[in-house]
């Protein structure tokens, strides 16, 4: 097996900033690491399915939700499938958040 990194940034919000719902197409793996994440931190991780949302029964069963959110401590690594569609709420506090991030392939050949 041989992979590595395709892709790496860094991230800094602010107090207002957001990332609209995304996934990282042709990617394996995307990781984030939290370097500094004061106040309520959070990512939204979506549901995968497409078709989800198109049919509402109006009732909401113990646990049902489209969507995740997950708080983001200072220190934390996250990974997930590059296919799942993630967001970042507006960030509200007044010290900036700072992530690193980045993008990983493999092959089997």
């Amino acid at each position: 097996m041989s992979g590595g990194v395709t892709r790496s940034w860094a991230s800094l919000y602010r107090a207002g900033d957001h990332h609209e719902p995304h996934f990282h197409p042709n990617t394996a793996l995307s990781a984030v690491y939290y370097v500094a994440a004061p106040g309520l931190c959070e990512i939204d991780l979506l549901d995968p399915r497409p078709a989800v949302d198109y049919y509402d029964p109006g009732i909401t069963l113990a646990g049902e939700s489209h969507r995740v959110r997950l708080a983001c401590p200072p220190g934390e690594l996250l990974v997930f499938p590059g296919w799942l569609k993630h967001a970042v709420p507006p960030f509200q506090d007044e010290a900036p958040r700072i992530s690193i991030a980045w993008n990983l392939n493999y092959s089997l050949g």
